[in-house]
C-alpha cells in the first residue's frame, strides 16, 4: 500500500510540473523573438539614430527638440495574406507571455474585430509607452509625456524617409 502512494505521488508531482506556467519573456525578448516570426513586419528606431536625426533637424527646433526626447521606438505588424489572424495571434501573445507587470494598463479595448491595450511605464530617467493591439505593436521610450506622442506619427515618418523605408 506504502508503495503504491508513493508511486501516485510521484506521478502527480511529475503532471505538476507540466502545469507549471512558463516564466514570462521580457519585453525585449518578445520584440526579438516576434521580429523574427513568418508574416511580421519588425522596425526599430534606435537612441543613436535619434541622435543623428536631431543634427539633421538641426534648423528645425521643435522637431529637434522633440526627436531629442526620444530614446528608441520599436513596432510589429502582422502582414501577409492572413493579417487579421495573425494580429489577434500577436496580440495575445504579446499580452499573455510577455512580463507587464512593471506597466500600468491606461486604456484597453475588446470587440469583436480588435483589441487594444495601451500601458505606460513611468521611469525617473525615462517612460515607456507600450501599445498592444491587432493591427501593430508600438514600443516607444523617452523623455517624452503621454501629451506629446501625438507628434509622434510625423516623427516616425520622418525616420522612416531618413532610412529609405
Amino acid at each position: 500500500m506504502k508503495t503504491k502512494v508513493i508511486i501516485i505521488i510521484l506521478i502527480l508531482s511529475s503532471l505538476s510540473g507540466f502545469t507549471q506556467t512558463k516564466s514570462k519573456k521580457t519585453l525585449s525578448q518578445t520584440f526579438k523573438s516576434e521580429s523574427t516570426a513568418n508574416n511580421v513586419t519588425y522596425f526599430e528606431v534606435t537612441k543613436k539614430m535619434f541622435e543623428s536625426l536631431t543634427k539633421a533637424y538641426s534648423e528645425e527646433p521643435k522637431v529637434k527638440e522633440y526627436i531629442s526626447k526620444l530614446h528608441n521606438i520599436k513596432m510589429l505588424q502582422p502582414a501577409g495574406e492572413k493579417r487579421n489572424e495573425k494580429g489577434k495571434i500577436l496580440y495575445s501573445n504579446f499580452i499573455r507571455y510577455t512580463n507587464l507587470d512593471d506597466f500600468t494598463l491606461l486604456m484597453t479595448n475588446n470587440n469583436e474585430k480588435s483589441k487594444m491595450s495601451f500601458l505606460k511605464k513611468e521611469g525617473k530617467v525615462k517612460n515607456e509607452f507600450l501599445l498592444v493591439s491587432t493591427d501593430m505593436v508600438m514600443y516607444v521610450s523617452g523623455t517624452l509625456d503621454i501629451g506629446s506622442l501625438t507628434e509622434l506619427e510625423g516623427i516616425i515618418e520622418m525616420a522612416g524617409e531618413a532610412v529609405g523605408l
